[in-house]
């Protein structure tokens, strides 16, 4: 990972084409070695939760240029990479598991990242994950308690209670989020230690039952 990390950290520096174009047999080089991770994390967690199915790495991982049609930031390189292991592949809308390597200093996420869940769902599919937490509040409760090492993401989260369901919920904030996804990150040690793997794993494993429940709820609102 050191490769990957050194030239994420070169390109952060030189976010532009001619410093890209110089660098392409570099690129190819440490895109090949993320790939070979990603095999190898897809392999592993195929066995946790076989909802994964026949999954293959390009339909997990994604390309390193930027969309800046509408951005006001015209950099056209990601100074990051990421892998999305979920049912389907990475444009299903499923929930899944996603592993996350970015350069120092870029503020983009600012470390080095686990996440299990969901992000940025469709307003319905979001309505049917919330329906399944309010009907099977024990379940996800426990489901989080579960992935202890994970914190809920509720950066984005409403300050009411969305339409449709009891404003005097007991777990009424659990209502209000609207990124159904679990969060750790880890440190540039970890991600250089020899055993990252074993470590991915491990903790992505804590979190299968939270990812089943959230696609059961995906499923009944895509599938009907």
């Amino acid at each position: 990972m050191q490769n990957i990390l050194n030239f994420l950290t070169e390109l952060n520096a030189n976010n532009n084409k001619p410093w890209f174009d110089a660098h392409k047999k570099e690129y190819t080089a440490i895109k090949t070695e993320f790939l070979a991770f990603v095999e190898k994390l897809l392999g592993s967690l195929s066995a946790l939760d076989t909802q994964l199915g026949n999954l293959e790495p390009k339909q997990c991982t994604y390309r390193i240029n930027r969309d800046i049609r509408f951005s006001s930031d015209k950099r056209p390189y990601k100074t990051h990479l990421g892998a999305y292991f979920c049912p389907g592949g990475k444009k299903s809308g499923m929930a899944g598991y996603y592993f996350h390597i970015e350069a120092p200093d870029t503020q983009f996420i600012g470390n080095h990242l686990l996440a299990a869940g969901t992000h940025c769902s469709m307003p319905n599919v979001l309505t049917s994950m919330r329906t399944e937490v309010f009907d099977n509040t024990d379940e996800f409760l426990h489901n989080m308690q579960r992935a202890s090492s994970f914190y809920l993401e509720r950066e984005n989260a409403l300050k009411n209670v969305p339409k449709g369901f009891p404003k005097d919920f007991e777990h009424a904030d659990l209502l209000k989020i609207k990124d159904y996804c679990l969060c750790q990150e880890f440190s540039t040690e970890r991600l250089l230690s020899p055993d990252l793997l074993d470590f991915v794993v491990s903790e992505f494993e804590k979190t299968v039952p939270f990812v089943q429940q959230m696609n059961k709820a995906i499923a009944y609102e895509i599938n009907g």
